[in-house]
């Protein structure tokens, strides 16, 4: 594949003309539209920085861009990354992944940062949005992860605590039977408690 042929995302050059015009048309576009099976020749219409029309019949707008045939997509969608909560691996100053406190209920929606120097590069690259997630768990359960949008605004635009991870499978130190135990005890006994119940006892354990 020609990799100079590829226009991963019409969001790419929207900012370049969107303050000139009011309306954009990128003409003669491989488009995969996530959609159809396979793509097809066509043109976008963009006012005010969002998609209108995607069609094969021909469209006026204020500004014309040719693709010239390159392949024109929806923006992609990262699963299972640490985007936005670790910025160098190596250092630790620069993750917030993990917790020593919490494990369950350890939630790393706070934590993101949208001034993150990941999110242009994968922005480059056609990626919009990320689901991300906290470090990986010998636990079960072991943690909550967020979608996010990654505009790099500071109103982060985002999905909290949409995902639970964990970990199934035997290691050096447990064996899969008993990781798959553990987990059916911990679903059988969050199912078991109702919020009236749940109050009652924080209540009685906050006043001991």
């Amino acid at each position: 594949m020609n990799y100079t042929k590829i226009l991963f995302s019409a969001a790419l050059i929207f900012n370049i003309y969107i303050i000139e015009a009011q309306s954009i048309v990128i003409k003669n576009a491989m488009i995969f539209d996530g959609i159809n099976d396979n793509a097809f020749t066509g043109n976008i219409l963009i006012e005010d920085g969002v998609i209108k029309k995607v069609s094969k019949s021909s469209i006026q707008g204020d500004t014309i861009i040719d693709a010239e045939g390159k392949i024109v997509t929806p923006g992609f969608i990262v699963s299972n990354t640490d985007i936005g909560i670790v910025e160098i691996g190596a250092l630790s100053v620069t993750k917030d992944d993990q917790s020593s406190i919490y494990s369950i209920g350890f939630s790393i929606h706070d934590a993101f940062n949208p001034n993150s120097t990941r999110i242009p590069w994968n922005r480059s690259n056609g990626i919009t949005s990320a689901i991300t997630l906290p470090r990986d768990t010998s636990s079960p359960i072991g943690g909550l992860g967020s979608f996010f949008t990654l505009n790099g605004s500071l109103q982060i635009d985002s999905l909290p605590d949409m995902v639970m991870i964990g970990r199934i499978g035997g290691s050096s130190s447990s064996s899969r039977s008993e990781m798959l135990a553990l987990t059916d005890d911990i679903l059988s006994f969050a199912s078991s408690l109702d919020s009236k119940g749940y109050e009652i006892k924080c209540r009685y354990q906050s006043n001991n």
